[in-house]
């Protein structure tokens, strides 16, 4: 199969042209509408991709008129829930779609009893006012950077009903975005570090464990999932090396996946660590052992057996 320059038209190991394509979901039945053909309307083969495509369109055409209704009395929150967000979870990685679920809770709750295809600029601008505005003046009260993750979330799901069809466009593409605020991220200077790990009893077990903690995430850099899914066989202490090239994703002590990548692909890496480092982790190594943990597939920044 090859594909050609008009979007659902291909051509086969034979050389023959034909078109497939999506028209969405049927809301009788929630399953997918495919279409696929070889020939025109009048059954004969096509000899160009343009025939093809010429076919295509009226295919569409004529489908979407002919069950417009179902969809134009579709309201947001029936989009959101039968078609938009079971496609998303499908695309994100199962964190990602955790934290994306509560801007998608704001927009079904501005948007919800609204005909998808009667949301128009005015709601938009409003939504996106609203967004920005403090709680005492009768608005959400969010920070910018959040404000414009939510109304971010917003703009793709009718990005989504237009791919499906649903809409001809995308009317909140016609209000300007929210920019992304620029933001000052505080962080420990050394002194203040030293500071922090100084109050620590490395006597209690749960002290030791938060002291290790914070001693490696400072030292390193490692992200926090990246280092709740730190096993002690990641780490060399003879070649004082760490590879880092997992992350932890954790509902709580029970519930939890532990993933052979990182967050992006050049996530994965071996860090070199000092001295001062291998004899912290070689001493909580110990400390493990002594109530049963510390082997190479156990996790290093716990005090029990979680799984």
């Amino acid at each position: 199969m090859s594909k050609t320059k008009y979007p659902g038209v291909f051509i086969d190991a034979k050389g023959n042209f034909y078109y497939e394509t999506e028209l969405g979901t049927d809301k009788m039945s929630g399953k997918r509408v495919r279409k696929k053909g070889r020939k025109d309307s009048q059954g004969m083969p096509f000899n160009t991709a343009f025939a093809a495509n010429k076919e295509l369109t009226r295919v569409k055409r004529e489908y979407h008129e002919a069950h417009g209704f179902t969809n134009f009395r579709m309201t947001y929150r029936q989009f959101m829930k039968d078609a938009y967000i079971p496609a998303y979870k499908t695309d994100v990685e199962e964190s990602t779609f955790a934290v994306r679920n509560r801007s998608f809770d704001i927009c079904i709750a501005r948007f919800g009893d609204q005909l998808l295809r009667d949301i128009d600029i005015t709601d938009v601008q409003n939504f996106r006012t609203w967004l920005l505005t403090d709680e005492k003046d009768g608005g959400a009260g969010y920070s910018q950077g959040y404000a414009g993750l939510v109304f971010g979330c917003f703009r793709k799901s009718l990005d989504h009903a237009v791919q499906m069809q649903y809409l001809s466009s995308n009317v909140s593409k016609r209000v300007k975005a929210i920019p992304k605020a620029k933001s000052s991220v505080p962080f420990w200077t050394k002194a203040e570090f030293e500071q922090v790990i100084a109050q620590i009893c490395i006597d209690d077990i749960y002290g030791h464990l938060n002291f290790v903690m914070l001693w490696l995430y400072f030292l390193t850099g490692v992200r926090v999932n990246e280092g709740t899914a730190l096993w002690w066989r990641d780490v060399d202490l003879a070649k004082k090396q760490l590879h880092v090239d997992h992350m932890l994703v954790m509902k709580n002590r029970h519930d939890w996946e532990r993933h052979d990548y990182t967050k992006t692909d050049s996530g994965k890496r071996i860090l070199t660590l000092d001295d001062d480092t291998v004899a912290i982790l070689w001493r909580w190594r110990e400390v493990q052992k002594s109530f049963g943990l510390g082997g190479v597939d156990d996790f290093i920044m716990t005090y029990d057996a979680c799984r």
